[in-house]
Parts: structure tokens; sequence; C-alpha cells
């Protein structure tokens, strides 16, 4: 007889299949856009397209369910810590070209004020979590350590922001993509450390299977930022690969990466539906 899925399990199954369709959204954005304004040059360039909405949409609802997926692993800070870079992605336009500064007033109005939105809400929402923690006698070091390291990244935004607005202007969302992926290819990594052994000889070739999976997924997403720097690195130094081969190699750089991580959320959907504490699997001694 099967137990009817509780509450809880139907709330994480329902987050990670919100985030790979928050994804699939962005993607169908992109390619009606494509099919009708012409080929772009990066997938964050959808901010000066009529996909904006969509863009920002679909960043900032990734974001929350990144949070959402509430715990207290070494994963599930490293989500928390995504989720502001997500935030920023969002807030932040990228560069047309890489250095170059958002093209209009408008965008840079909408930095100032979504800046300070985010900066404000972030530093309240951790007085608000260690307070919680206080109250419901849950404040342990780990977790002290990891609302330490989230005020860190938020106070090194602002300090940014203040003391260099306009190299914060030319590459926050370029290093806050990179954070973002990186942190996501961390994440997949742990995924496949802690997939459990200990089952039958069937259930042990699934986990070996999830395991070479989450594996793949946390080498390609590397992989692609690796394959981003050379490019972006090149094009700073006079070399554009893209006018040399025709292809916009940032879109299918930060495209490939995009997949990777919709594909991660479907896997771990799949392989954590029936699991009574449906969080990501903690590892030893977490």
């Amino acid at each position: 007889m099967q137990i009817a899925s509780t509450s809880t399990q139907r709330t994480y199954r329902y987050l990670r299949l919100s985030i790979v369709g928050a994804v699939v959204l962005l993607f169908v954005a992109l390619a009606i856009t494509i099919v009708h304004f012409g080929p772009m040059l990066s997938v964050s360039a959808a901010i000066y397209t009529p996909a904006r909405n969509i863009f920002v949409g679909s960043i900032f609802a990734v974001a929350l369910a990144l949070l959402a997926l509430s715990g207290r692993s070494l994963s599930q800070a490293l989500l928390d810590y995504a989720a502001i870079a997500g935030a920023l992605i969002a807030t932040v336009p990228a560069p047309l070209e890489p250095g170059q500064l958002p093209p209009s007033e408008a965008d840079l109005a909408g930095v100032q004020v979504g800046l300070l939105s985010l900066l404000i809400v972030g530093m309240a929402a951790l007085v608000a979590i260690v307070a919680v923690a206080v109250v419901q006698h849950t404040l342990t070091p780990t977790i002290g350590l990891g609302i330490a390291v989230a005020a860190v990244i938020i106070v090194a935004v602002a300090v940014w922001w203040l003391v260099s607005p306009i190299s914060f202007l030319a590459w926050a969302h370029i290093v806050a993509a990179f954070t973002f992926f990186v942190l996501i290819a961390a994440v997949s990594g742990l995924a496949a450390w802690t997939v459990d052994e200990t089952s039958n000889d069937a259930a042990a070739a699934t986990r070996a299977m999830y395991r070479v999976l989450y594996s793949a997924i946390a080498i390609g997403i590397l992989v692609a930022l690796a394959f981003l720097v050379v490019v972006i690195v090149l094009e700073t130094q006079g070399i554009d690969l893209v006018e040399a081969t025709g292809l916009p190699l940032i879109f299918i750089g930060e495209a490939a990466a995009l997949l990777l991580f919709a594909a991660f959320w479907l896997i771990q959907t799949v392989e954590l539906w029936d699991e009574p504490d449906p969080r990501l699997r903690v590892a030893p001694g977490e």
C-alpha cells in the first residue's frame, strides 16, 4: 500500500519543478524574441529586448525557490548564496560588451533602486533569521557561520557599489552570473558525493546512475564557464571570437549552463520524489 505524500513532500516537489519551469519559460521567451528580432549576443542581453520582463521575473522566481528550499546542509547554504547572486543577476543589467556600462539612464536608475532595495531587505532578512533562531534555540555555530557569510556577501556588494560604481555596473552582472553557476556546480558535485550506497544491488545501480549524472552536470557547468571566460578574456584583449566565427558564443555558453542547471533540478525532483525528508541529502556530519 502506497502512503499518500505529505504536504512537505509536495511543496518540495513543486519548488523544484518551478525552478525547471522558470528556465523553460525563459527559453521560450528567448526563442520567440530571436525569431522576431534576430539573434542575441547572450542570454543576459535579453534584458535589452522585449523578453526583459520574462528574464527578470524568471531569475527572481528561481532565486526565491532556492531560498525556499530550506535546510541546514552545506548544499543548502550554497543555494542560499546562489539565490543572492541570482537577485543581482536580475537587478544589474549585463553590459552589451564586457567591461562596458549599461546603455541607458533608465537602466542606471533601475540598478540604483533595485540594488538599494535588495540590500535593505537582505540585511533585514538576516536580522530576522537570527532573531527567529535565537527564539527557537536553533542558532548553532554552523547556522551562525552561514548567516555571517551571507552578511559579508551583502556588505561586499554594498561596498563595491559605493566605492567603485563604474566597475560595479560594468562587471557585477558577470561576476554574479559566474558565482551563481560555480555554486550550482558545487551543489551538483555534493549531490554526487552524498548519494547513498547502502541499498540493495538494484538500488545501488540507480544510485550509481545519479552519481554519474550529477558529476556530469557539475563538470559540464564548469566547462561552460571556462569556455565563457576564454571568450570574454579574449574579447577584452581585442580578439573577438564571436565576430571571427559568426556564432553567438556567449549565448551558447550561457544557454548550456542554464540547461544543465535545469537538468540538475529535474533529476533532483525524480530522485527525491518519495523521500520522507525531501530536502537535498545531507552529507555525513552535517
